[in-house]
């Protein structure tokens, strides 16, 4: 069975500036799959918690009613939507990345991303990361509002056919803070949590890890959805 989890918290930086968390996460069960997304709110502009909860709920409607979609196809059409439940926002106001992935029961899909964020696919054997290295010459990510060029999206195709597969799907407030040589690491702890909990105790869990975050580490809002095909 595929297993499904997801959380966000507000960061410290936001705590103290008493501001709302920029984050929002989707994490639910799809067709006997999963559907996953993630969106970060750019913290330059100025009401980017309403374009991230408006792109987690264009990802899922589009989702839902794309039936075997074509990406490209599938990632104009998250954009349109969310423009359209931004209203009466410009664009720039609300501005916000997006992480996206789901499967189908038997573990077949997709992942997509535009803008920053980490996105880890486990194919039961290996680890890959699908997101595209960040640019070092570059200080504001691309993200909804920024782009409307689906040539800016980074699209996979993934299973979650295999026993211990999974994917995760990271907001930059955890991933900036994750080394790369412990990826895997954090892959396995993860999958063995989220095993061993259901979805609620995973996010009881989450939040806790969130929360003892150590102080020198970053103070953006961190956000986290994942799934792994687990024994049942």
């Amino acid at each position: 069975m595929i297993r499904v989890a997801g959380a966000t918290a507000t960061g410290p930086y936001h705590v103290r500036a008493r501001q709302p968390n920029q984050d929002a996460v989707l994490a639910h069960g799809w067709r006997g799959g999963c559907l996953l997304a993630v969106s970060d709110g750019l913290g330059s502009r100025p009401r980017s918690q309403i374009g991230s909860r408006a792109a987690v709920r264009a990802a899922r409607a589009v989702v839902r009613n794309s039936p075997e979609p074509d990406l490209v196809t599938l990632a104009e059409r998250i954009r349109q939507a969310w423009e359209a439940g931004i209203a009466p926002y410009a664009p720039a106001e609300v501005a916000c990345t997006l992480l996206v992935a789901a499967v189908d029961a038997q573990g077949n899909g997709f992942a997509a991303q535009l803008g920053d964020g980490l996105a880890l696919w486990h194919d039961g054997e290996h680890l890959h990361v699908i997101s595209q290295p960040k640019p070092d010459f570059s200080n504001e990510t691309s993200g909804l509002g920024i782009s409307r060029s689906t040539s800016d999206w980074t699209f996979a195709a993934i299973s979650l056919a295999k026993p211990d597969s999974g994917i995760v799907l990271m907001s930059d407030g955890v991933a900036d803070d994750l080394q790369p040589d412990s990826l895997a690491n954090t892959i396995a702890l993860l999958r063995q949590r989220l095993a061993q909990r259901s979805r609620r105790a995973q996010q009881r869990w989450l939040l806790r890890q969130f929360a003892g975050w150590p102080a020198h580490a970053g103070d953006d809002d961190k956000s986290m959805a994942m799934a792994f095909r687990c024994s049942a």
